[in-house]
């Protein structure tokens, strides 16, 4: 069962969170690995051994060609 306790405060806490986080009083750590997919296996094994800081991200871009048939 999932419980959503104090749901009519989430909208003050957003707003609050959303200050510090302008404000640089939040911080926030990204660990970012470039090169695509092929990075992958490099990148999973970091997240069970903590050699990421923060979120780990491995950015892939998708292209998507549309044909005008």
């Amino acid at each position: 069962m999932c419980r959503m306790d104090y749901t009519s405060e989430y909208p003050a806490a957003v707003e609050e969170l959303a200050r510090g986080l302008s404000s640089g009083t939040i911080k926030r750590k990204f660990h970012i690995i470039e090169g695509g997919i092929e990075q992958a296996p490099v990148a999973l094994p970091m997240l069970f051994s903590g050699g990421n800081t923060g979120k780990l991200y491995v950015p892939i871009l998708f292209l998507f060609l549309v044909r005008g048939d």
